[in-house]
This record gives C-alpha cells, structure tokens and sequence, in this order.
C-alpha cells in the first residue's frame, strides 16, 4: 500500500464485493483524532493522569500508552473516574477533560514522563525508531506517532503517512520546563 485512500459510493452489495476484489482500504469516515487521542503523564506519586478531547469517555475504556522514547512496547491501561481538576504538570489544553487512569497490568518501570493514549480499539502497534505506526481509525492504513523536542518542550504528533508524508492529523506540545536541544522539522511544530 502507498498510504492512498479510496473514497467509494456504491450500493451496500455492491461495495462489498468490490471490496473484496480490490486493495483499497476504506477511509473511516468522520473518525475524530482529538476525541481518541489524548496525553497520559503520570503524577508525583506515579498516577497516570490523561487529558483528551472527549468528556464522555466510559470508566473502564481501554487505553493504548505509546511512549515513542522508551522504545519498547505500549502499555494498556484503563480510564478511571473523570477527574474535577486538570492533569498535574499543565499538561491541559482547551476543551480536554481529565481522567485518572490505571495501567493493566501495572508496570510502574515502563511508566514514561509522557505517552500518547489512544481510546480506540486496541491494535497491533509497530515500533521503530522514535515513531509508532498503527491503524488507529481503522482505515486499514497505518498512521504514525512521532515525537519530536523544540526548545523546551515535545512535540508530539500523528500523521497519515510513514516519515511525515501525509497530513498531520493530530498534535500536541508537551511543556518540559527546561531547555532540550531541538530537532523537530517545521511541518512537525507548524500551528502549535
């Protein structure tokens, strides 16, 4: 696959049974990025706190936490209770509710300072590098998460294509509070 998308509209039967002759993976329509991706940042006592567009999130909603830097497997977690007050460490952007979250099964040495958490239905993630890839929209092509540093603070980001060669689709700026050496692209840090 080349990462293209196919938009189709034929009858129901129809569909299906082009489907099944040709290699197009069909676009999950109205799939919305801000409301199944959020950040997880464990607290001072190691609670894991997620901050996402979506404030109707069920108690007990499994969680995929990708941790791009830690280069090793995601770990599965599960929301608690919505939370009153934000996430510590300002992680909180416009319009995000807060859930305390609780890993399954916990493994508090894998816990990571920062971590996409994807609310989607769980799927196989393939880790290489500083990047993740994984078909979160269930289009049937898989989108990357990459992470990236500007001057004090993490970029991280979701894009339609391998090696940023589609559209971006989700970002997020992760405040450090001290300086790191940059090395994210412009398209990575453009609008946020």
């Amino acid at each position: 696959m080349s990462g293209r998308r196919c938009h189709l509209r034929f009858p129901p039967i129809a569909t299906l049974l082009f489907l099944a002759a040709w290699p197009c993976p069909v676009v999950a329509q109205g799939f919305d990025y801000a409301a199944a991706i959020g950040v997880a940042t464990p607290d001072s006592a190691g609670r894991l706190c997620l901050a996402i567009r979506n404030p109707d999130l069920a108690e007990g909603t499994p969680l995929l936490l990708i941790d791009v830097t830690m280069h090793g497997p995601p770990l599965t977690a599960r929301t608690g209770i919505r939370r009153t007050a934000s996430c510590p460490r300002d992680i909180a952007s416009d319009g995000e509710a807060f859930y305390g979250t609780t890993l399954s099964p916990p493994d508090q040495e894998r816990l990571g300072r920062v971590h996409f958490a994807v609310a989607a239905p769980l799927r196989e993630v393939k880790m290489s590098g500083a990047e993740a890839r994984l078909d979160v929209d269930g289009d049937g092509a898989l989108e990357e998460f990459r992470i990236c540093a500007s001057s004090e603070g993490l970029h991280l980001t979701v894009w339609s294509g391998i090696g940023m060669t589609g559209r971006r689709l989700w970002h997020r700026y992760f405040y450090l509070g001290y300086d790191v050496e940059p090395d994210c692209s412009e398209a990575e840090v453009a609008g946020g």
